[in-house]
C-alpha cells in the first residue's frame, strides 16, 4: 500500500498474520525503493517511511519493526491503530530528524449492534 501527503509518502505492508520475516521482506523493499528514487532524475524529495500492519502481531514482531524505523499498524476489534511509538523512535527515510507528523483517527462502525 502507497500513501503520499505532500513531501512524506509512507510504504506499507499489510499481512494477517505479521511476522518478523515479513517485516525483513518490507525492509529489503523500501531499501530498493529508495535507491530507485535516488538513482532517477526526477528530483524526487520526498522522505519515504516505512510501516506495516496486521491484524496477528506478536510483541517479539513490534519491537523489531520499531527498532528498524517502521510503524505498525494493528487492528483491535473494529479499530485500526498505530501501535505507540517507543521513546526515541526515528522513522526510516527520516534519518535527518525531520519530524514526520502522522496523524490518525479511529474508524468505528455506525452500525448499533444488538
Amino acid at each position: 500500500m502507497f500513501l503520499e501527503d505532500g513531501d512524506v509518502a509512507i510504504l506499507i505492508e499489510a499481512k494477517t498474520t505479521l511476522k518478523i520475516d515479513d517485516v525483513r521482506e518490507h525492509i529489503e523493499r523500501l531499501e530498493k525503493y529508495r535507491r530507485y528514487i535516488d538513482a532517477g532524475t526526477s528530483g524526487e524529495k520526498r522522505h519515504f517511511v516505512g510501516a506495516v500492519a496486521g491484524t496477528v502481531v506478536a510483541e517479539n514482531v513490534i519491537r523489531f519493526a520499531h527498532e528498524n524505523g517502521l510503524y505498525v499498524i494493528v487492528q483491535t476489534a473494529r479499530d485500526v491503530e498505530i501501535v505507540p511509538l517507543p521513546e526515541g523512535f526515528v522513522a526510516t527515510g527520516c534519518e535527518d530528524k525531520r519530524e514526520v507528523k502522522i496523524t490518525y483517527h479511529s474508524l468505528q462502525s455506525d452500525k448499533n449492534e444488538t
